[in-house]
């Protein structure tokens, strides 16, 4: 029996965080709480907030929750 590797989506949040910070030069945070809950990772460039959403397996639609979870982001 071969063993799998499982990740959980909180894994992958420093990585990407690394990512923005060297490679867009903004500051980014992960689990940011918001009203009902937390917000995977959050960066503004220039004036613009943008929301990183991490999900890992199945197809899901996550945009409308997204775009609704970002109306709390500062």
């Amino acid at each position: 029996m071969s063993s799998m590797i499982k990740i959980s989506e909180r894994t992958l949040y420093e990585p990407i965080v690394k990512f923005l910070e060297q490679n867009l030069k903004v500051r980014a945070i992960s689990e940011v709480r918001a009203r009902g809950g937390f917000l995977d990772i959050l960066f503004q460039l220039n004036s613009s907030t943008f929301l990183i959403e991490v999900k890992i397996g199945g197809e899901e639609r996550t945009l409308t929750k997204a775009s609704s979870s970002c109306r709390l982001c500062p």
